[in-house]
């Protein structure tokens, strides 16, 4: 993953060629149990990247981490959502 790419639905899916109902079912029900189980920090960071699309450099501005923090969190969290799926 780049400094400031951001994840998206089709990073949580092994396979993007065809992705059908079960699928997205699939992502929707790891979203909802990683928003269970996430620390606060956590469901923050996925807010501020995946739902309000800001890039790592500016969650990091925001949380007053480093850019590189913000990286190893999504990609953390990247992987939590692929284990589910």
């Amino acid at each position: 993953m780049n400094i400031d790419e951001e994840l998206t639905i089709a990073d949580m899916i092994e396979d993007d060629s065809i992705v059908n109902f079960d699928t997205y079912t699939s992502i929707i029900n790891a979203q909802k149990n990683f928003m269970k189980t996430a620390s606060t920090r956590e469901r923050m960071i996925y807010k501020l990247s995946i739902i309000d699309g800001l890039t790592q450099g500016e969650i990091a501005e925001i949380m007053n981490v480093t850019q590189a923090h913000i990286s190893r969190t999504l990609t953390k969290i990247k992987s939590k959502l692929k284990e589910s799926v």
